[in-house]
């Protein structure tokens, strides 16, 4: 589908676009939705989704990929810029997000029956969490944490 209007924030109006498409084929289906508003052409916001499905969840040839990129343009330069993109193959998940040009990788192991989770900033330093799990035995409250590992 796609969608033209107005949106009315406080006494000011902004022209926006908003534009969906989703394909199936056989067991692949690709959906993508776009987003802009704008003040006038040096002044704007994109936001766009993308997402991918091929296989059946629970099933080896299953896998899924999410991106998602959002960027305001200021006087004709970008201003704010931020792309995650999320994967899940073979039950492996992996996650990029980018921020004004700064990437962070992160990656999910397990090791001797614990969860880690590993982050990259820029391809460099390596910084490692380890997932705790507590259950309060009250009142069954789970809490997750993530602990740096030095």
């Amino acid at each position: 589908y796609k969608m033209e209007g107005i949106a009315v924030v406080g006494e000011n109006e902004y022209p926006f676009r908003a534009k969906a498409e989703h394909e199936v084929e056989a067991d692949e289906t690709e959906t993508e939705l776009i987003f802009a508003l704008w003040k006038d052409d040096a002044n704007y916001i994109v936001i766009r989704q993308e997402i991918e499905i091929e296989g059946t969840e629970g099933q080896p040839d299953y896998e899924y990929e999410e991106k998602f990129h959002y960027y305001v343009v200021t006087n004709g330069q970008v201003t704010r810029d931020f792309f995650l993109e999320f994967e899940n193959e073979d039950s492996e998940l992996e996650l990029e997000i980018r921020i004004d040009g700064l990437k962070y990788e992160v990656e999910y192991v397990e090791e001797d029956g614990k969860l880690y989770i590993d982050i990259k900033i820029d391809g460099d330093e390596t910084y490692r969490f380890e997932k705790v799990v507590t259950v309060d035995e009250e009142t069954n409250e789970v809490t997750v944490t993530y602990n740096y590992i030095t």
